[in-house]
């Protein structure tokens, strides 16, 4: 194996165990080529299919790259740094769609969503100038970016590596932001789970992308490990449930769809007038009310309604009018002590005497007979 100087190879070696970070990256790249193919074979022809195999091809290259650097065996092999910084700068803007996709997949990501590729545009005539260098040309740029040497490249590279850096903080934080305010708003659990694996993303993409700008391999290393982890935690969440990842990108969809329904819509002030109508006018009294007849008098549509009510007060239309029904049913069995309780049912806006028993006793777990006579007893 070619050496660099002696003065620079203290600076190069990684006093942390080398051999054990080599087999997790060596693993996860491993993992990383399998999931790309099943994504790209068996998962379907969807974008987010593509963007994530193609995301998860340049993982698995960089993964084997990064197992290389730290054990400097690109010394001895520096033709397997092709396109090295091309795919690192590749991965962040493709990890940030994959993550865009299945938490947001009926979003756009707006017009300019092509300019996230700049920095890796700007890197690719850079990887090419250093295929077409000889050994000795790859081994000299090598060195220039593992040790820190003053070149005209490694200017250049730290240049664009500190943009990449501006972009990664901007991109993924801004995406991560968002997904914890999501998850705010539907309390879904795979959201926060998606918002965890972002910011760990964010804070591993930045340990490489600084560990390069400053002259850090255990930076380096120590990012490109964190983000072998994640590959293998993916890949063993994937295998357990293969079908997860669909699944949550169909939930998000039926979720932006449903959030659309209320789009121009104040929901506090409708659930203020729906809550007056019910308790002040009495509507639930009537038997024949209807989901449209209620949102036809708050001027929305079924479907606006019918999504309120299950967004902001996580019940259906039928059991929200029960509600009502029931707690008049209570009141009236007790303060009008001769009156039957089939005329009560009626009172109250149920049609049938066993329609009325079956939400009573659902509500409160006991038949309004027994309810009247255990309040009355205990009255007594």
């Amino acid at each position: 194996m070619q050496e660099f100087p002696a003065g620079h190879a203290g600076r190069i070696r990684i006093m942390l165990p080398e051999a054990i970070a080599r087999y997790i990256l060596v693993f996860g790249g491993c993992l990383s080529l399998l999931f790309s193919l099943i994504h790209v074979f068996i998962r379907g022809k969807q974008v987010e299919n593509y963007n994530l195999s193609l995301l998860l091809f340049i993982l698995t290259i960089l993964q084997f790259q990064f197992a290389l650097i730290i054990s400097e065996g690109a010394l001895s092999y520096p033709g397997l740094l092709f396109m090295h910084l091309t795919f690192l700068f590749l991965a962040i803007p493709l990890a940030y769609r994959a993550y865009f996709f299945v938490v947001f997949p009926s979003s756009d990501l707006s017009g300019r969503k092509w300019l996230i590729f700049v920095p890796a545009c700007l890197t690719m005539p850079l990887d090419m100038y250093y295929l077409v260098q000889s050994n000795a040309g790859k081994l000299t740029m090598i060195e220039s970016l593992l040790t820190g040497l003053n070149s005209r490249s490694l200017v250049v590279i730290r240049m664009i590596t500190g943009a990449a850096s501006l972009e990664v903080l901007l991109l993924l934080g801004m995406l991560s932001m968002r997904m914890i305010k999501e998850y705010r708003r539907s309390r879904m659990p795979i959201t926060a789970v998606n918002a965890v694996y972002a910011v760990i993303t964010l804070a591993a993409s930045e340990m490489v992308l600084l560990g390069y700008l400053l002259n850090s391999m255990s930076a380096v290393k120590y990012g490109a490990v964190i983000i072998s982890l994640l590959l293998i935690s993916s890949y063993i969440t994937g295998v357990r449930y293969p079908s997860l990842i669909q699944l949550v990108i169909i939930e998000a969809k039926k979720q932006y769809h449903r959030k659309k329904l209320l789009t121009g819509i104040d929901p506090e002030s409708l659930l203020f007038n729906l809550e007056r109508l019910m308790e002040e006018e009495k509507l639930y009294t009537s038997e024949t009310l209807s989901l449209k007849d209620l949102a036809d008098i708050l001027s929305i549509t079924p479907h606006q309604l019918s999504h309120l009510l299950n967004s902001e007060r996580d019940t259906n239309f039928n059991t929200f009018v029960n509600q009502y029904r029931i707690e008049e049913a209570k009141r009236l069995l007790l303060e009008e002590a001769e009156r039957s309780i089939l005329t009560i049912a009626y009172a109250v806006g149920f049609n049938s005497k066993s329609t009325f028993y079956d939400a009573f006793s659902r509500f409160t777990g006991i038949t309004p007979k027994q309810y009247r006579e255990s309040r009355n007893s205990s009255a007594r």
